[in-house]
């Protein structure tokens, strides 16, 4: 694999656009003055956006704290087939979008899904990636690492094997449950037929038939003669029902006729109050405006120009008399005579007499205005008080003439129905009821009661003789078809308990099929693939260990169905993978990646400060490691904070990436 670009914006601790220098013919070491640069987030935004990768909790942890948006991208070629991945996450709205050799496919969901069918990410994270501190197959538990391997080379069924005992649980508790009940409930059926009850003399039934009949047909013209007395009774009722509501309507109507006469009355008696509208125009009538005569503005302006002007000739005098007094001309050089003084100067006291007269007549002209602004003011709040005055005037005028008109509309309304009133129609159809009272008659029908009860209690006799054979005839009836009902049901049963019985040993033989495919997940599949691949790994790491360390250390891989042993060590003492230190645990877990890596030739290598906790030496040791096999890797990436291992690098002609120089 070669990685050819690799850039984005705003991506973890990487501010603002970048887009880092790689060389896929060296080594790429990638370092930085201090932390927080965006080394490791160089890293994590590759595996991110090949395999899903995210490092916390959420991808909002891959937004710059800054910033509430991010991209990324890379290019990078792998098996002859050229990828090209871009990605956003613009406010919280992502997209995606791959292409391979040009092919596109757009959305999270389909690229990662495509994704997925070259880089699975449970295989490809740790074939390529190794971090500080982390644990691999080598450096953990030996009862964990089968569990690691079954991850890697996705064997691990845990989840298959749950839904099949879901499976399993689910066939037993409900179809093989149900299916056991319903074969108990069918078998504990019992057919036993019905007697019939004894049977009563069927002629002398329809003998006392036609009887109840006869009865029926007296009581009914009987009582006929009994409901028509009652009719007569009800319309008594009736009548007398309507007399006394009649009544009530004309008692009512001559309360209304007396209620309409005391409203009509007063009605007649309504006057208008004007009292305050008399008010109002009295208070109109007393406003009085004050005459006055109009202020001249312009004459005050034109004595106060003059003032302004004979200053301007008083001030030009002054100096004019100033320069005099030098006794020189200072425009034509003539020599000046006390006659020439005396002249300015009688012509300075003459404007000065002229500008008294001026400012005594500003100041009588300012007084007279000063009187004609207030009374102005005066005038115009006499005038708003009155236009108030007047509009409150109209307001009343207007309610007067509302309430004489609706007093005139009510006058007029009570007047029509009063004259609706009358009393004839009422009393005439009272009149009129009472005679027909008297004139229904009402018989005593006790004789024809007494006889209807007679009759009814020999009916019933009759009837509990006739409902009784009825009823033995209807029983018999029923039980006769259950019968015949339980010969046909015991025969569908015995079928249903030779289906239930077919279907529940088809549903056991179910139950033991999924028995057998769960254990065949959970033990017989990942044990063989497991003892299989072990030895592979196992050469792999031997191989790779002997290509780049200075002795021998031979690992060793055994495999049983609960834990996987990695020892190492030279000759017969071997020593546990989890006990080693130092550049032994670094070198195992690179020889693991190793082997990986050529399952499947990712050819790709990315170490992120890996020799953070080493000594100088130790770093060295591992750095040399990694330097032998850098023509084994399409793209080799590593973060080191140590100098020795950044100055060796370089000295071997590393591409040194600089994270400050690349924001």
């Amino acid at each position: 694999m070669k990685i050819t670009k690799l850039g984005g914006k705003n991506f973890r601790t990487i501010k603002g656009n970048f887009e880092i220098p790689l060389n896929g013919e060296t080594i790429n070491l990638f370092y930085a003055d201090n932390n927080g640069a965006g080394k490791t987030s160089a890293l994590y935004l590759f595996l991110f956006l090949v395999a899903n990768y995210v490092s916390g909790k959420t991808i909002d942890e891959y937004i710059n704290w800054d910033s509430d948006s991010m991209e990324a991208y890379t290019e990078f070629e792998f098996q002859s087939n050229k990828f090209k991945i871009e990605y956003s996450n613009i406010k919280g709205k992502a997209n995606k979008t791959l292409f391979i050799n040009e092919e596109e496919f757009s959305g999270i969901t389909a690229c990662n899904k495509k994704l997925k069918e070259y880089f699975d990410p449970s295989f490809f994270i740790p074939s390529v990636f190794i971090e500080q501190n982390a644990k691999n197959f080598t450096s953990i538990k030996p009862s964990d690492r089968r569990e690691n391997l079954k991850k890697v080379f996705n064997i691990d069924f845990s989840t298959e094997v749950k839904e099949i005992e879901k499976e399993e649980k689910e066939l037993q508790d409900n179809e093989i449950a149900k299916v056991e009940k319903e074969l108990i409930i069918e078998k504990a059926k019992k057919f036993e037929p019905q007697k019939l009850e004894e049977q009563i003399d069927k002629s002398e039934y329809i003998e006392k038939i036609k009887l109840v009949d006869k009865l029926t047909d007296e009581i009914a013209r009987l009582s006929t003669n009994v409901a028509d007395v009652e009719t007569q009774k009800t319309k008594h009722d009736n009548i007398e029902k309507r007399i006394s509501e009649e009544e009530q309507n004309l008692i009512n109507l001559k309360n209304k006729k007396l209620t309409l006469e005391e409203k009509y009355n007063k009605l007649l008696d309504f006057s208008i109050d004007d009292e305050e509208l008399i008010s109002l125009n009295k208070k109109v009538d007393e406003i009085k405006f004050e005459r006055i005569k109009i202020f001249n503005d312009e004459e005050l302006k034109t004595i106060k120009q003059s003032l302004s002007n004979l200053n301007a000739d008083i001030r030009v005098l002054t100096k004019k008399l100033q320069d005099c007094s030098s006794g020189v001309c200072p425009t034509c050089g003539k020599d000046f005579d006390s006659h020439d003084i005396d002249s300015i100067n009688a012509e300075i006291n003459l404007a000065k007499e002229n500008k008294i007269k001026l400012e005594s007549q500003i100041e009588e002209l300012e007084k007279e205005k000063k009187v004609y602004d207030e009374t102005v003011r005066l005038n115009e709040s006499k005038k708003r008080d009155k236009e108030l005055l007047l509009s409150k005037i109209e307001a009343e005028q207007k309610r007067l003439d509302r309430e004489s008109e609706i007093n005139k509309r009510d006058l007029e309304s009570c007047k029509s129905e009063l004259e609706a009133i009358d009393f004839t129609s009422i009393e005439k159809t009272i009149e009129t009821l009472k005679t027909e009272l008297e004139s229904i008659i009402i018989k005593d029908v006790s004789d024809i009661e007494e006889e209807i009860k007679i009759k009814k209690a020999e009916r019933t006799a009759l009837n509990e003789f006739c409902t009784k054979w009825e009823s033995i005839e209807a029983k018999n009836k029923v039980i006769k078809e259950n019968n015949d009902k339980l010969v046909e049901e015991e025969k569908a049963s015995k079928q249903k308990i030779v289906e239930l019985q077919t279907k529940l040993d088809d549903l056991t033989i179910k139950k033991q099929q999924l028995y057998k495919m769960k254990n065949f997940l959970r033990k017989e599949f990942p044990s063989f693939v497991v003892s299989t691949m072990v030895e592979k790994i196992q050469d792999d790491m031997n191989e790779f260990i002997s290509k780049v360390y200075y002795k021998d250390l031979s690992v060793e891989i055994s495999a049983n169905d609960d834990t996987i042993d990695v020892l190492y060590g030279n000759g017969d003492k071997k020593i546990d993978a989890v006990n080693a230190s130092g550049a032994e645990e670094s070198l195992l877990a690179l020889s693991y990646c190793y082997s990986l890596n050529k399952l499947k030739g990712f050819d790709l290598l990315l170490m992120d400060e890996v020799d953070s906790s080493f000594t100088g030496e130790a770093a060295k040791v591992l750095a040399d490691m990694i330097y032998k096999i850098k023509d084994e890797y399409g793209f080799i990436g590593i973060i080191s904070h140590v100098d020795s291992v950044k100055d060796f690098y370089e000295m071997n002609g590393a591409n040194m990436i600089k994270m400050e120089e690349v924001k």
